[in-house]
């Protein structure tokens, strides 16, 4: 374990303080191809949404086209950058990129609610920053061991789920208060 976690794991000694045993499913940098009946099989079940759409008049054809197709070109934009991104060997890129994934969700929490104060924004960064921060420091250094700590194969997507539902909380959490306030 690295510097910080054994000193935190022995400030409280109800936790263990015994080096965790090797991981049962070593990190190793690989993927899972997909083959083209699996992408086959995604394909039709699409299809088979526009055509019971079609079948049953719903009027809904048109709109899951234009739905799988800007699904489609998403998902390979985010592919070529997360391909990009994931071959980043630099802590400072990887905060960088850690930061600004923070301000658009801090903004993102803001946008949802339908009251504002004056500092909201930065109440809501703050907040989002320092939670998410801490939950995936506390993912990434003391329970995976990912090393290096800065890896952005694992930093990236599960500071993702973390924003994720920082992002949900706060959202609900500014709506509430404003709505008691008012």
């Amino acid at each position: 374990m690295s510097g910080w976690v054994d000193e935190w794991i022995h400030a409280f000694p109800m936790l263990p303080s015994t080096p965790s045993p090797p991981h049962p499913f070593p990190m190793t940098n690989t993927y899972l191809p997909l083959d083209n009946w699996q992408l086959a099989l995604s394909a039709a079940l699409i299809l088979n949404n526009i055509n019971l759409s079609v079948s049953l008049k719903l009027g809904l054809a048109r709109r899951l086209g234009i739905a799988a197709l800007r699904m489609v070109i998403q998902l390979l934009l985010v592919g070529y950058i997360l391909g990009w991104v994931f071959a980043l060997d630099n802590p400072l890129w990887v905060l960088g990129l850690v930061l600004t994934m923070s301000a658009i969700a801090g903004n993102a929490s803001v946008n949802r609610t339908r009251r504002r104060f004056p500092s909201i924004y930065w109440n809501s960064l703050v907040s989002i920053l320092a939670a998410s921060a801490f939950v995936t420091s506390l993912l990434v250094e003391g329970i995976i061991h990912i090393d290096p700590w800065y890896d952005p194969q694992y930093v990236i997507p599960l500071l993702g789920m973390v924003l994720g539902n920082a992002l949900t909380g706060t959202s609900l959490a500014l709506d509430r208060l404003m709505e008691d306030l008012v």
